[in-house]
C-alpha cells in the first residue's frame, strides 16, 4: 500500500513554497524513483540530482522549516542520518511515514551545502559564486565521448580540449598557474623529478628498472601484451597494486590502471602499445580524470579539495609523467618527457627512470595520506579555500619555508591582468585564468587584524629594484612584503594591495580625470634616475605600470621585466604592439628608459 512521504528540496533555484515536496511511495520503491521525479519536475536542477545525500529527519516540523537548522542537525548525525538511496522505503521505514505534520527526508545537493557554507565562506568576493561555479564547471560536459574516443581522432581531440568544461594543458592559449602552485604533495613530486641527483636509488630498485626500460623498448604485437608485461613491473617499482581496466562506478571511463585512496584516484595511467595508435595517452588519462571528477564521491567533496592527481602515459618507448588539479577547470602539466630505449645512455638512463619511480612511490603516499584525511576530517579544508594556491617554499633557497609561514598568508580571491578583483569565477575568461595574481590577507605572529595584499606569481622579479623605489619617502613602489621562490620555477611575491578607490593605473583613468604630464613627471623622473644609479633599466615604462594615487602621488609596478643595463635581454616574447621602441631579444639600456617617458608625457600632455 503506497503512502505519502515529505521530502525537503533546499536548492538555490527552487522557490521556498516548492522546497518542500509531498510523494506518494510503494514500499518497493527506493530512493533513486524520488530522485527520478524530482529530476522531472525541476529539470534545471537535473545535474544536481544525480549526486544527492539522503537524510532521515525525525521529529522536524514542516510549520518551523529552516535549512539552516536542518544542517546544524545533520552535521552532529551524518553517518546515521544519511540514507542508501538503493533500499527499498519499506525498509527504511518499516514503520511507514511519520505524521504529516513531519518532514521525513531531506535531499541535500552540493548545491544546497554552498548555503549552508554562505555565512563560513564571509564572501568577500564572491566566493560563494567561485564555488557555485566551480560546482558547474566539474559538471560540464567537456568530451561526452569516451576516454578512448576522445583521442582517436583531430575533430575528438579539438572538442576535448576546446568545448565548455574543456582542459587545460597548454594547448590553443588553454593554461593557467602549474598545479604544483595549488598543492604541496605535487610540489614536492616536481621537486623530486627535477633533483634526481638528491635520491640514491638501491640495488634492488635498480633492477626492477633495468627490466622495465628493456620491456618498454620492445615491439608488442598488441596493446594487451604490452600491458600485461608492463603491469607486475610498475606495481613492483611503485610499491602497490593499482585497479587495472577498473570502469568507473557511473561506467563514463574504464583507465588501464587506477592507483586510488577511498575511491579518490592518485595515479591514473594509461598505455598505448605505440606512439600515434590509439591517441595521445596523457591526454586520455586527462579526460579520465575528468569523468572521475563527475563521480558522486567527488562531487560531495568539492568543497573540500582540489583532488591532486598523477598522471602516468606510455606510449611505445615513451615515458611521459603529469600532475593535474581541478579548481576552476581542470588543469595539468607534464613534468617529465622520457624515451626508454637501449643505447650507450643506458644507464643513466636506468637511474632516471629509477628515482623517477622512487618519487611517484613517494607521492602516491602522500596522497593517500591527504585523501584518507579527506574522508576522516570533514572539516579538514576550510570551503573555497581550494580554488586559490597553496604554494611551497623551493627547498633549495635557504630559510624559504620559514619566510613563507611568516607570512600567514589566506588566498580569497583573483585579480584580472588590470588589478581588479574578479567577482564571479565562472565568468573567468581564457586570459584571466592565465594570470596568476591574487589577494590574499597577511596576518603577523601576534594574531593582529589582516592586512590584504596582492599576491603575483613570475618566472623572474627584480626585488632589488622594486625594493629600492618602495624604501624611498614617499614611497615610488608599493610596499613590498615578501619575494619567495616557490615550487613550480616562480616567484612568490607579495606587495601592498592599492584598490581601485586609492590608486589606478593611468591607462585606466578616465579622459577628464586623466593627470596631465607636469603632475606625474617629477616622480616618474626621480624613480627613474634612482633605478639607473644602480645600473637598473625598468624596460616597461608605460601608462599600465604607473598608479596615480589619490592623494596625487605615483608608484611604479611591474619589476618582472625589470634588467641590467647593457647586459640583460628584452624578453624573445616581448609584446611589439606595446609600443617601447626596442626589439625582441634586445640588449637593454638606460637610453631606452629616457626615450619611453618622453612617449608617455607627450601622451599625457594636453593637445
Amino acid at each position: 500500500m503506497s503512502q505519502f512521504y515529505f521530502f525537503a528540496f533546499p536548492h538555490p533555484s527552487i522557490e521556498s513554497i516548492k522546497q518542500i515536496r509531498r510523494l506518494r511511495l510503494s514500499p518497493e520503491d527506493s530512493l533513486d524513483l524520488v530522485r527520478e521525479r524530482l529530476q522531472k519536475a525541476h529539470p534545471n536542477c537535473f545535474d544536481d540530482l544525480e549526486t544527492v545525500t539522503f537524510y532521515r529527519l525525525p521529529n522536524f516540523a514542516r510549520a518551523r522549516y529552516s535549512l539552516r537548522e536542518i544542517y546544524e542537525w545533520i552535521g552532529k548525525r551524518d553517518a546515521e542520518a544519511s540514507l542508501a538511496d538503493y533500499d527499498p522505503i519499506a525498509t527504511l521505514f518499516p514503520e511507514g511515514p511519520q505524521p504529516p505534520e513531519w518532514i521525513d527526508i531531506v535531499v541535500v545537493t552540493h548545491e544546497s551545502k554552498f548555503i549552508e557554507q554562505a555565512d563560513t565562506l564571509g564572501d568577500p568576493y564572491g566566493n560563494l559564486r567561485h564555488m557555485k561555479a566551480r560546482a558547474k564547471s566539474s559538471r560540464a560536459a567537456g568530451s561526452t565521448r569516451s576516454p578512448s574516443d576522445s583521442v582517436k581522432s583531430f575533430a575528438a581531440i579539438k572538442s576535448t580540449v576546446l568545448d565548455a568544461g574543456g582542459l587545460y594543458y597548454g594547448r590553443h592559449d588553454r593554461f593557467g598557474p602549474h598545479t604544483a602552485l595549488f598543492n604541496k604533495e605535487l610540489a614536492l613530486l616536481k621537486y623530486e623529478i627535477d633533483h634526481p641527483e638528491q635520491s640514491i636509488p638501491d640495488e634492488t630498485i635498480l633492477a626492477h628498472a633495468i627490466t622495465f626500460v628493456q620491456t618498454a623498448a620492445k615491439f608488442f604485437d598488441g596493446e594487451i601484451t604490452r600491458e600485461s608485461q608492463l603491469h607486475p613491473m610498475m606495481e613492483t617499482l611503485l610499491g602497490s597494486k593499482g585497479n587495472w581496466q577498473q570502469p568507473t562506478n557511473s561506467q563514463s571511463a574504464k583507465p588501464d590502471v587506477v592507483w586510488s585512496e577511498e575511491g579518490f584516484a592518485c595515479l591514473i595511467a594509461e598505455i598505448k602499445n605505440e606512439q600515434g595508435l590509439g591517441g595521445d595517452p596523457f591526454l586520455q588519462s586527462l579526460v579520465v580524470y575528468k569523468k572521475f571528477i563527475r563521480e558522486k564521491k567527488y562531487q560531495q567533496s568539492l568543497g573540500r579539495s582540489n583532488f591532486p592527481v598523477i598522471l602516468l602515459a606510455i606510449a611505445g618507448d615513451r615515458l611521459v609523467v603529469s600532475t593535474a588539479i581541478f579548481t576552476d577547470s581542470v588543469y595539468a602539466n607534464e613534468l617529465f618527457t622520457m624515451t626508454l630505449r637501449l643505447s650507450t645512455h643506458f644507464a643513466d638512463d636506468v637511474s632516471r627512470v629509477a628515482c623517477l619511480f622512487m618519487a611517484v612511490k613517494q607521492c602516491i603516499t602522500q596522497l593517500r595520506k591527504l585523501y584518507k584525511n579527506l574522508i576522516l576530517n570533514a572539516e579538514g579544508v576550510p570551503p573555497a579555500r581550494v580554488l586559490w594556491p597553496n604554494p611551497t617554499a623551493d627547498p633549495s633557497v635557504p630559510n624559504g619555508t620559514e619566510r613563507m609561514k611568516e607570512l600567514h598568508l589566506e588566498f580569497f580571491s583573483k585579480l584580472d591582468r588590470q588589478g581588479k578583483p574578479i567577482i564571479n569565477q565562472g565568468g573567468l575568461n581564457d586570459e584571466d585564468k592565465q594570470h596568476p595574481m591574487y589577494l590574499a590577507t597577511m596576518r603577523a605572529e601576534d594574531d593582529s587584524e589582516a592586512t590584504v595584499v596582492l599576491v603575483k606569481f613570475a618566472t623572474k622579479y627584480n626585488e632589488g629594484a622594486h625594493r629600492l623605489l618602495a624604501s624611498q619617502t614617499p614611497p615610488l613602489a608599493p610596499t613590498l612584503h615578501a619575494c619567495v621562490r616557490v615550487i613550480g620555477d616562480m616567484f612568490m611575491v607579495v606587495m601592498q594591495y592599492v584598490s581601485p578607490s586609492d590608486g589606478m593605473a593611468l591607462a585606466d583613468i578616465p579622459e577628464p580625470r586623466h593627470p596631465n604630464a607636469d603632475a606625474v613627471r617629477p616622480h616618474i623622473s626621480k624613480a627613474l634616475d634612482l633605478l639607473h644609479a644602480k645600473e637598473f633599466v625598468f624596460g616597461d615604462l608605460r601608462e599600465q605600470n604607473v598608479l596615480y594615487l589619490s592623494d596625487g602621488r605615483i608608484l611604479l609596478v611591474d619589476f618582472d621585466g625589470v634588467g641590467v643595463h647593457e647586459t640583460s635581454r628584452y624578453s624573445v616574447c616581448l609584446n611589439i604592439e606595446a609600443g617601447l621602441g626596442v626589439r625582441r631579444n634586445q640588449i637593454m639600456d638606460k637610453s631606452h628608459d629616457l626615450e619611453n617617458f618622453e612617449r608617455l608625457m607627450r601622451r599625457l600632455s594636453p593637445q
